[in-house]
């Protein structure tokens, strides 16, 4: 079975990809693409399985042929096209988990 392609359309994890990379299972591959670098974002986006991004455009649903789950990880989804993702295309919006910490005993 192919590995499973995650890409990350931000600038963020970029520095940590390897340390990224090695914590996640054998046939998940991670990558981190400049959203601004249309050639490269064009490139990854095709063979995506998981997108994390918080833009999505009609143009970019037709380079995805991979794609199964659209992952938005901002506060709003006011820049994520809902009618140009395919219906087989999961969509979630994800948030910022806070762990607290457990009072002492």
């Amino acid at each position: 079975m192919p590995a499973t392609r995650v890409v990350c359309l931000s600038r963020v994890w970029a520095a940590e990809l390897d340390a990224l990379q090695d914590m996640l299972p054998s046939d998940v591959r991670y990558s981190a693409v400049d959203m601004d670098d249309a050639a490269r974002r064009d490139d990854a986006i095709a063979s995506a399985d998981v997108l994390i991004t918080s833009v999505f455009t009609r143009e970019m649903a037709e380079r995805c042929r991979n794609l199964a789950l659209l992952l938005c990880p901002a506060a709003g989804t006011e820049y994520i096209d809902r009618t140009a993702l395919p219906p087989h295309v999961r969509f979630e919006k994800t948030g910022w988990v806070t762990r607290s910490r457990s009072p002492s005993t």
